[in-house]
């Protein structure tokens, strides 16, 4: 014969013991996952630059002169049968600007180069922003308050 009856539920030391486990890998798991959603946006902004500045030289393979310079989030008139269909330049956490300058009197330290052409990302999560420099950082960039500018063709 038992001298306490068949007890059923946890005790308040289990019940701490199972929340401290909870929430330290809470803890570890949740900043991680951040990290590769981050990391996962950067690659889709990297991904979309590739895929605007091939359709650009596709463009200019063919007409032989660069599609005109856009506002952000517009898709190019002259671009828009060279990307894929569907393919938008505002997105969810940023919006794309397709970018041709014309620099009559060239840069100030190459006045030879007269013509600029990248793409420019605006988001307002710099964590992204720099996250977008970082993967793309060896391309020529210029970087404003939200918007990273990223040169593909200096002429």
């Amino acid at each position: 014969m038992s001298l306490r009856p068949d007890v059923r539920g946890f005790t308040v030391i289990e019940t701490v013991t199972v929340m401290l486990i909870v929430s330290v890998l809470t803890r570890i798991v949740v900043p991680q996952y951040q990290d590769v959603r981050l990391m996962a946006q950067a690659t889709q902004v990297a991904a979309d630059f590739n895929v605007v500045h091939i359709a650009a030289e596709e463009f200019f393979s063919e007409h032989h002169h660069w599609p005109d310079d856009t506002g952000p989030g517009e898709v190019p008139e002259e671009l828009a049968p060279f990307l894929n269909e569907g393919f938008a330049f505002e997105k969810d956490a940023y919006k794309i600007d397709w970018e041709n300058w014309v620099l009559p009197d060239g840069t100030p330290m190459h006045p030879e180069t007269r013509v600029l052409l990248g793409v420019s990302v605006t988001t307002d999560n710099p964590a992204l922003g720099f996250a977008v420099a970082e993967l793309l950082r060896d391309r020529a960039k210029l970087t404003l308050g939200n918007r990273y500018t990223f040169i593909f063709e200096a002429m």
